[in-house]
């Protein structure tokens, strides 16, 4: 599993942290109450009771901790936006090439044009790649900003801004 928002140093060190936290709170009790009484049959009622409910209070106390537990790793870990990766998605960097001439513009027998599959193919290459990796668009006329790789997000924004280049001189990217 990675995280995207942190790295796994970091996530560590939140998730304990998190741990941490939760027990230190659930170990805080509250001062007893003072009560004055008139009777001692209150007084050995009273402890009859607490020692009758002893195991469920504390099985209760242990469920509750531990369903607080979850639910502050839960949304601890949901900080550092979680993705699970698999075995087939291990590219690292992706470099996509993208022809935006105007030849791009042609329609095809299903209706949509070659430019429409080309922009359609990258977004499938680029989902493929891990978690981490680094993103490069580039396009053969020249709109794509130049600069260096970024995230998944910042590819993807960049691909969908590029459109077919109707009258511009072609031209091969600079690689960086």
């Amino acid at each position: 599993m990675t995280f995207l928002g942190m790295s796994p140093g970091m996530m560590g060190v939140l998730l304990s942290a998190t741990v941490a936290t939760v027990v230190f709170l659930y170990w805080l009790k509250p001062p007893p109450q003072r009560v004055v009484v008139p009777s001692t049959l209150l007084w050995d009622r009273l402890l009859k009771e607490k020692k009758r409910n002893t195991l469920l209070d504390r099985l209760r106390w242990w469920l509750s901790l531990m369903l607080a537990l979850i639910i502050g790793l839960s949304v601890a870990s949901g900080m550092g936006r979680p993705e699970l990766s698999s075995p087939g998605r291990d590219v690292r960097n992706i470099t996509v090439v993208i022809d935006n001439s105007a030849t791009m513009a042609t329609r095809t027998a299903d209706g949509f044009t070659r430019w429409e599959h080309a922009v359609a193919h990258a977004g499938r290459v680029l989902g493929q790649g891990s978690a981490s990796g680094q993103f490069l668009i580039l396009d053969t006329s020249g709109q794509a900003p130049p600069g260096e790789p970024g995230d998944r997000r910042s590819a993807l924004e960049v691909l969908a801004e590029l459109t077919v280049s109707l009258g511009d001189e072609p031209q091969f990217p600079d690689l960086p």
